[in-house]
């Protein structure tokens, strides 16, 4: 039995699916949306420049292009 935690409520899983080609989750739209949350949060609106840049290195996010790094 493998027990989930989501949110407040917890599951008992019979079953995990790993979504790695994006059919059934469109990976790039949502991971590049968390990505530049979570940057502009820590940084704030304009924050220090080189501190976002590494932050997005870290989280294998091209801000520029806007599209999650390889």
């Amino acid at each position: 039995m493998t027990m989930l935690h989501v949110g407040d409520r917890w599951f008992d899983a019979d079953l995990v699916v790993f979504d790695k080609d994006g059919t059934l989750i469109d990976f790039e739209a949502m991971w590049g949306r968390l990505a530049v949350a979570w940057v502009e949060h820590l940084t704030g609106e304009g924050g220090d420049t080189l501190l976002r840049a590494e932050l997005y290195a870290t989280l294998g996010y091209d801000a520029r292009r806007q599209r999650t790094r390889p």
